[in-house]
Parts: structure tokens; sequence; C-alpha cells
């Protein structure tokens, strides 16, 4: 089945991009569509669960093999890629910090770094700060939100040390 992808936020281009200082023509990536739970705002669970079928249809084939290593998404039939010495070093203290490092954006909560890790169930986005910024997102329990992907290091001016950015923004509702 193949689908489109939804139009992107108007202020992704229009006001982030700028804002980050990257080109406005950064390849962006539709990673999914997901309902938030209330395990998403649960202070027991303290993380967002990303919807597997856009994990590994949507996500993955926008990291490399060092961001895949550290998130825990390598799986059994990847094939292995030669690293460079930077990319070791940049995996290893990724490694050791228990994910990914990516900076998930929402319009109103502003931004945060959090870590990407795939475990026994899910994959999930956690780390220090995370209720605080969740609580101050512009969607809650029940609302839809679109999951949007940008890797600055894909643009060949940018520095290879720029995170993953991941966007959670609340689908628009339909004009009545």
């Amino acid at each position: 089945m193949s689908m489109s992808a939804p139009a992107e936020p108007s202020w992704l281009r229009r006001d982030l991009l700028p804002h980050l200082g990257l080109p406005a023509d950064l390849p962006v990536h539709f990673i999914a569509e997901k309902a938030v739970t209330g395990t998403d705002f649960d202070p027991l669970q303290c993380r967002f669960s990303l919807p597997p079928y856009g994990v590994i249809h949507s996500l993955r084939p926008v990291l490399t093999a060092e961001e895949l290593q550290a998130a825990n998404l390598r799986y059994e039939d990847d094939n292995a890629q030669e690293q460079r010495t930077t990319g070791e070093r940049r995996k290893e203290r990724r490694h050791r910090a228990g994910g990914l490092p990516v900076l998930v954006v929402d319009p109103h909560a502003g931004s945060i770094e959090l870590r990407l890790s795939r475990g026994a169930h899910s994959t999930t986005l956690k780390g220090a700060g995370y209720l605080d910024f969740i609580n101050e997102c512009s969607f809650t329990v029940h609302d839809v939100v679109r999951i949007w992907a940008f890797n600055p290091h894909a643009s060949p001016s940018n520095v290879e040390e720029s995170p993953l950015y991941l966007v959670i923004a609340k689908k628009p509702t339909p004009q009545t």
C-alpha cells in the first residue's frame, strides 16, 4: 500500500529551518501519524512511543549506520558499513548515553534533547526533562500528531555533529 505523505506544517520551512540556520531545501521526511496515548503523558512511563511501522519504513532509511546502532535500530539483515573514526567516536558516545540523541521540536514547547532507542517492545523518546516538555506541547491525550524528521548533516554545508531532529506537530483539524 502506497500512501503519500501529508503536507508539512507551514511553520517548519518558514520559521524553524531558518531559525536553526538550515537551508530551506533540506529534506524533511514524514515518519508517522499517531494518536497520543495516556502512557505518553504518564509520569511512571516517562517516554513517547513511536509507531513501529513509521520507525521501520520511514525513520530507519533516514539514519546513518552509526545512528541506527546508537538507537538499537539495526537488524540482522543490515549490511555492515565502513565507519569513519569520527563516526565511531559519535557512535560510542551516543551508545554510552543510552540511545541516539535527537532534538525533539514542538511549536509550543520549543525543543529538547531526548534519546531515541528501541527496547524490547517499542521505540521511544525519553530523557531528562521529558515530562516538563510533553506537558507544554501543543497536543494532549487522544490528539493525533504527525512526526517529521530531518538530518542537518544531510546537507553538505553542515557539520557532521548535527543532531537528528524530530518534529511532533498536532494534526490540523479540517475547517468546517
